[in-house]
């Protein structure tokens, strides 16, 4: 076990990109092409979320 996947759960975790990286190699584009829509929506939504909270004019 080396000091990354220490530091990241002992290399248990799986993560998004590792689960749609892994359907398009077993040919499942719909599954894929649908999950990297939510996680597209997810980030947006925070992104907003954050823009919400933080005033990016004054921190700039």
């Amino acid at each position: 076990m080396n000091s990354s996947q220490c530091a990241y759960g002992g290399g248990q975790s799986a993560s998004v990109g590792k689960l749609i990286a892994t359907q398009i190699g077993s040919l499942q584009y719909p599954l894929a092409a649908a999950n990297a829509v939510i996680l597209l929506i997810v980030t947006l939504i925070l992104v907003a979320g954050i823009l919400r909270v933080v005033d990016i004019r004054k921190e700039l």
